[in-house]
């Protein structure tokens, strides 16, 4: 490509190419439009044909948005650099409030022995120089999020791409962002739960810092800045060693007094648990990881039967403060007078500190999987405390076990609820009282972009078929669960590689076919400096937002006051609507073959979900008018 014909496609685009250093660095620089659902694979991505145009963004207020471009050359390339500009419309939303971010080609391959998957992290700097891959181009892909303040004036608003490189070459792209006359509510009060696995000892181990210290809770902060916006409602407090999320130490500790008795210190939890609702707020679940089975290993099979329903002895850390030293300690046998005072004492520790941040109400002992707990250990771990209740991780649903409540369940194929077709009727997970959750351990690292963009919204849209033609109501799903935030590769295997995570480390706890690696052990990159999102992490936390304004209108047309308010035609046309976004999941796999309804107008394509998304949201805004009024 010559000059002449750069400076053509780019006049074109309404791009910009300014103080060029010479013939070569002109050539060698151009940008393509890029769906954010499609995922760039740098040994086989081709220039796409045709001029660039505009990055076209729709949006709601107080929500983050984002486009993506791709940045090639022929050459490597130095010294890149990307900034917006300020977007201008009925106001302006600052260039501050636009990110750039640079995708790094760290996902996970499709083929082993492949020297880079596609790109996934998105890390906030360039990299040094973006070298050549096996398409025989310097592949970059940027991302530009803006996030719209929640006063913001809805509108069109115009800005600019600018991207610059070694040479002088500048190429500008056009932005362009609709904002929408609709309010986002805070993540922290989103319909949809999120479920996702924080891993403190992969962390410190990921970036080489002591346990606590203040650069690992400098990390951490960076991991819970990127889990809010994700609807994160759990937090998992490790109240015994060994479990399969592979913690050597137990975060509470044990110190022998002086009378010879055991005290619980609840220093790291105080710790974390500052950290950690600085940016979730008042999580509904902290599950106390404080019971382990003798075995996990195995399919779900037997699950509540004898031979599943073991204990195993209570391992403890015992800490010496004098020394700062760490042992491995067995507690009293279940059943005993001293293992009830032993957890009475644990339980007194503990719920001043959820109180002091508001999250006594939170509370619930785990973690129950195929495996489960007798009634003596479960009646031992809650000593002196009223009205417990335990969380479930099993292949199976499970409202009750031994006499306790369990208030929060994730269930996989025993979650006993159907992908339908709206035409036989609809889940509408938002009114479950339960927090009942599905496990996708049909996705993995390399599962395609869409599914995770529609996965959430298609389970809390299914309902229990035989529940519904037997008792007129059904369970209902409230989110997806069992996804890992950051167990990443950090075990060396005999060579001293880098190959395992923590999930299922020790042989007792690896869980089976539950062990995290079997889905989604990290949502989250590992950056030079801390966590980062990824491309799969942004496609949910967009996903959450579209579901928002999903059960804003549902909530509105199943009320009869409300729809009232809203008037039937409206009423109906949301119907239609919101039924059609369904069949679109169960055309591109979502449910059985006898549920894939629909023509071609419902196949699930990039352009058409982005197009999907910004009709749902003016829905959402037609109906806040109506009730407004």
């Amino acid at each position: 490509m010559n000059a002449r014909t750069l400076t053509a496609l780019v006049l074109a685009a309404t791009a910009v190419t300014a103080g060029l250093a010479g013939p070569a660095a002109a050539e060698s620089l151009t940008a393509s439009n890029q769906s954010l659902l499609v995922p760039v694979n740098p040994a086989t991505f081709k220039v796409p044909a045709g001029s660039i145009g505009p990055m076209r963004l729709t949006a709601a207020r107080n929500g983050s948005f984002a486009g993506q471009v791709v940045v090639t050359s022929t050459a490597p390339i130095k010294g890149l650099k990307a900034s917006a500009s300020d977007l201008r419309g009925p106001g302006t939303i600052p260039a501050a409030a636009v990110t750039v971010r640079y995708a790094l080609p760290d996902g996970a391959a499709r083929k082993r022995g492949a020297r880079f998957g596609t790109f996934d992290s998105l890390e906030m700097s360039p990299p040094d120089e973006v070298p050549v891959y096996g398409c025989k181009l310097a592949v970059q892909p940027l991302w530009v999020t803006a996030a719209v303040p929640a006063d913001a004036a809805p509108g069109d608003y115009t800005g600019r791409l600018t991207v610059t490189a070694a040479g002088g070459a500048s190429v500008a792209v056009p932005v362009t962002l609709t904002v929408i006359d609709w309010t986002l509510p805070d993540p922290n009060t989103f319909a949809g739960h999120m479920d996702i696995v924080q891993s403190p000892e992969s962390v410190a181990r990921a970036y080489n810092v002591e346990m606590w210290s203040d650069e690992h809770l400098a990390i951490l902060d960076k991991t819970f800045t990127i889990l809010r916006p994700l609807a994160a409602k759990t937090l998992y407090i490790t109240a015994v060693r060994r479990t399969h999320f592979g913690n050597e130490h137990a975060m509470v500790r044990w110190v022998r007094q002086d009378d010879g008795t055991l005290k619980p210190n609840f220093d790291h939890v105080e710790k974390y648990l500052t950290v950690a609702t600085k940016h979730l707020g008042k999580v509904p679940g902290v599950i106390v990881y404080a019971w382990e089975p003798i075995s996990s290993m195995g399919h779900a099979g037997g699950t509540g039967g004898a031979g599943r329903t073991t204990d195993k002895p209570i391992q403890y850390t015992l800490w010496d403060p004098k020394r700062d030293k760490l042992r491995k300690r067995t507690g009293p046998a279940w059943g005993t007078p001293e293992a009830k005072d032993f957890w009475r004492r644990f339980n007194e520790g503990l719920i001043p500190v959820l109180r002091k941040h508001g999250l006594e109400q939170s509370l619930m002992y785990g973690l129950i999987g195929d495996a489960r707990p007798t009634k003596t250990a479960m009646d031992d771990i809650t000593t002196g405390v009223k009205d417990a209740r335990w969380a479930v991780h099993s292949h199976h649903y499970c409202r009750t076990w031994q006499g306790y409540d369990v208030g929060f369940c994730i269930a996989l194929w025993g979650i006993h609820l159907n992908i339908v077709d709206p035409s036989q009727g609809h889940g509408y997970g938002w009114q479950n009282p339960h927090w009942l959750a599905y496990y996708p351990r049909e996705m993995a690292l390399t599962t395609p972009l869409m599914h995770h963009r529609y996965k959430l919204e298609m389970w809390m849209g299914a309902f229990s078929k035989f529940e519904m033609q037997h008792k007129g109501t059904s369970r209902t799903a409230r989110g997806l669960g069992r996804l890992g935030a950051d167990f990443w590769v950090v075990l060396p295997d005999a060579k001293g590689n880098l190959r395992y995570t923590l999930a299922g480390r020790y042989p007792e706890s690896y869980w089976g076919q539950l062990n995290l690696n079997y889905c989604i052990p990290r949502l989250l990159g590992k950056g030079r400096d801390g966590p980062l999102p990824t491309v799969r992490s942004e496609a949910f936390r967009e996903s959450l937002q579209e579901i928002e304004a999903r059960v804003f209108i549902e909530k509105a047309i199943v009320n009869k006051d409300t729809r009232a308010q809203v008037g039937e035609p409206l009423a109906k046309r949301c119907r239609t609507f919101l039924d059609e976004r369904i069949r679109m999941v169960n055309n591109s796999g979502g449910a059985r073959k006898d549920q894939r309804r629909g023509g071609k107008n419902f196949r699930l394509e990039p352009d058409g979900w982005r197009e999907s998304g910004a009709h749902l949201f003016r829905l959402a805004a037609e109906v806040a008018k109506t009730l407004k009024k």
